[in-house]
């Protein structure tokens, strides 16, 4: 009975992981924004933060502590997590594109979005 709920488990555990990690990782880059451009810049190119902005940062902040905030709904079987999810992980996927246009659509991210929105999909009769 314990392993019923094996993969959702283990899709809330690595949400929280990673909506934790985009947390810290966008809340650091735009409180350091000025220092953290040269390393951008060296892993894509120079054009890359063109038309960032801390604000930019900070606002993909706010959709992953969104994310974070309905993975730990999630985890605890509420289904009020879902909403909470579903609007961060789809805020964080567009607002590149809103942003900075249509060549940010990230494949991987809505292939990623789509996994683990069907695995909470399934399980949403159970939750409370």
């Amino acid at each position: 009975m314990k392993n019923d709920f094996l993969f959702f488990r283990a899709a809330c555990l690595l949400s929280i992981i990673g909506s934790s990690i985009g947390f810290l990782l966008f809340a650091a880059t735009s409180i350091f924004y000025v220092q953290t451009v040269p390393l951008i810049r060296s892993i894509t190119h120079d054009l890359a933060t063109e038309k960032t902005s801390p604000g930019y940062f900070s606002i993909l902040m706010v959709f992953h502590f969104l994310s974070l905030f309905g993975a730990l709904k999630l985890s605890k079987f509420k289904k009020t997590g879902l909403f909470f999810y579903l609007s961060g992980q789809v805020a964080i996927l567009f607002w590149p594109v809103v942003w900075l246009g249509w060549n940010t659509f990230s494949v991987s991210n809505a292939i990623f979005i789509l996994i683990f929105s069907g695995v909470y999909l399934f399980h949403f009769r159970y939750l409370n």
